[in-house]
């Protein structure tokens, strides 16, 4: 019986250690990419990049490090599209963007207190609380990236990647029309190939017919990658739940919480953006 209860002890002791290793395996091949990162923004001699030297410090460059999973050419051709997506490729989202007067329309967008499962933050879209006539599609792609900047200085959102469900009750003819291919191409630009933070996956409920008969040629222009991690609900909360607990969900979305028990107060989360109004107003210039 002692040797058994030493055996257990020592099984014990164990796991920290084994923890303790995998935490230094990280840290060394982050150490490393970012070595291989900074040496090919060094050895580039793209303008962009060159522009935008006073952004790229350790912090800033880890984003990229951390959600390319260490893969170093991932990391960089990332963080071009970042740039070149703000200072070049869409001027009319990014030109007026300043946090003190974008972030204007509230209850579009709603974050998760819990994370899922897998220790991922869950954001809920809700169409319902969009009018594109006080909210054009430009606005609110601005007013969205300015919260994933924001987020992306969580490490665990930077490692782990983002979880979305987008609650589709109010589609109508209005949201319809300005579902283009150009508004779908600008989406896929600017957060998949220019962002650093992954979305592992997106969960439609609520969606009615008009919306299967625009999604249904829009989705072919989406990345493979993004398709296979794209899933309808439609009304059925069961099948939601089985990617996502409803522990940590409202009730509104056939969870055990209250909405205030359930979701995230943005407050200081949008103190932090405004915060960094002259680092957009640089970014712009």
């Amino acid at each position: 019986m002692s040797k058994s209860k030493k055996s257990g002890g020592n099984r014990r002791r164990s796991i920290p250690t084994s923890s303790t290793s995998q935490h230094e395996d990280h840290t060394s091949r982050e150490t490393l990419c970012l070595k291989e990162l900074k040496l090919l923004i060094k050895e580039s001699d793209e303008q962009d990049l060159a522009d935008f030297g006073p952004f790229l410090n350790d912090r800033f460059l880890l984003h990229f490090v951390r959600g390319r999973k260490f893969r170093a050419k991932e990391a960089f051709a990332t963080l071009k599209n970042y740039i070149k997506v703000r200072r070049d490729k869409f001027p009319e989202i990014f030109k007026p963007l300043q946090p003190s007067k974008s972030l204007r329309h509230k209850n579009i967008a709603k974050i998760l207190k819990n994370k899922d499962d897998q220790g991922r933050l869950v954001i809920i879209g809700y169409t319902k609380h969009w009018d594109p006539k006080t909210c054009p599609a430009d606005d609110l792609i601005g007013e969205i990236s300015l919260y994933i900047d924001e987020l992306m200085n969580i490490e665990d959102v930077e490692r782990l990647g983002i979880v979305l469900i987008l609650d589709l009750s109010g589609y109508g003819l209005k949201h319809a029309k300005i579902a283009t291919p150009s508004q779908m191409h600008k989406l896929v630009s600017i957060f998949h190939s220019a962002c650093p933070v992954r979305l592992k996956g997106q969960h439609i409920i609520n969606e009615m017919y008009l919306f299967s008969v625009v999604a249904k040629s829009l989705l072919k222009l989406l990345p493979h990658k993004i398709q296979n991690r794209l899933h309808f609900h439609s009304t059925n909360m069961v099948s939601l739940h089985k990617f996502i607990n409803p522990d940590i969900l409202p009730k509104s979305l056939g969870g055990k919480l209250s909405e205030e028990d359930a979701l995230m107060d943005l407050t200081e989360l949008e103190k932090k953006i405004r915060s960094n109004e002259n680092y957009y107003k640089q970014l712009s210039e």
